[in-house]
């Protein structure tokens, strides 16, 4: 299978936009046990053994994910390859996968985790996203050709679902690339999504075992949920739900954020029953 994972990153991961992500992925299955066993010797029990045993410590959408691509190298194996190999993925059950967030980032957390970060990029790119909306894979792979601070837009040739968007810059957004500007054909970022990613976690981490001492040192009460469970795709989510709240509409939002349909884009909306109730206040006043 080693050999497999090899041939199929040369070949099929490189080709895909992902590919860094992926590669990482690669790189999990090739230190498993069934990295070193011939393909057609790899009984589905194995996979689902590996499956429960992930599941204890990541989330089901991660382990999915996984066993997303072993089941495509086997197929590409079988298809493509010519290999006389069954896909033993196809009788896993695959993990419930439940992508819906709820989870708001606060002002105050976001600050937090700023300061306990020890990477300067993080602390402009992090704000860039919660006033743009913008995905961190988008964020990372922007350059200046594609910035416009005269016009207050950014374009973005090839996004997520793979096609090119361009979005207007709000006085925040501009205010944190104005001091950055760089010239054409430079990247305004000279990072990877990956290690963009890593500093978060790492950050977040920190700021929660801060709160923590803190809290000990005082003596009050430790909070569950503060500083706890924030991924650095919640600030496209914030940006998302605070946009709603102040009054633009989903096919505004959509514009902004490039949701297809308004389905995904209730997903990254959380409005705030008391600011529902406030405005229907406010509307029930004016009528």
């Amino acid at each position: 299978m080693s050999e497999a994972l090899r041939r199929y990153e040369g070949t099929v991961t490189v080709q895909k936009r992902g590919a860094l992500a992926e590669k990482y992925v690669i790189s999990i299955w090739r230190q498993t046990k069934l990295a070193r066993q011939p393909l057609d010797f790899i009984q589905p029990s194995e996979v689902a053994e590996l499956r429960d045993a992930w599941l204890k410590n990541l989330a089901p959408g991660t382990v999915t994910r996984r066993l997303t691509l072993l089941s495509h190298l086997f197929e590409i194996a079988r298809k493509d390859w010519g290999l006389p190999v069954q896909n033993p993925v196809k009788d896993v059950r695959r993990p419930s996968v439940h992508n819906e967030r709820a989870r708001r980032i606060t002002d105050e957390e976001l600050r937090l985790v700023l300061a306990a970060s020890r990477s300067s990029t993080l602390k402009t790119i992090a704000p860039l996203a919660l006033a743009t909306g913008a995905r961190l894979g988008e964020l990372v792979g922007a350059q200046w050709r594609h910035v416009d601070l005269q016009a207050r837009v950014m374009h973005f040739p090839l996004t997520k679902n793979g096609t090119s968007r361009t979005i207007p810059l709000s006085p925040d957004a501009l205010a944190i690339l104005s001091p950055l500007s760089g010239q054409v054909g430079e990247s305004v970022f000279k990072v990877t999504s990956h290690s963009m990613s890593t500093a978060w976690i790492r950050a977040v981490d920190r700021a929660r075992q801060t709160y923590e001492k803190e809290c000990v040192r005082a003596g009050v009460e430790i909070s569950e949920t503060w500083l706890v469970g924030l991924r650095f795709h919640d600030l496209r989510h914030e940006f998302t739900s605070r946009m709603a709240e102040r009054g633009l509409n989903a096919y505004e939002l959509s514009a902004i954020t490039g949701h297809k349909n308004l389905g995904m884009l209730a997903r990254y909306t959380h409005l705030r029953p008391s600011d529902l109730a406030a405005k229907l206040a406010s509307l029930e006043a004016r009528a």
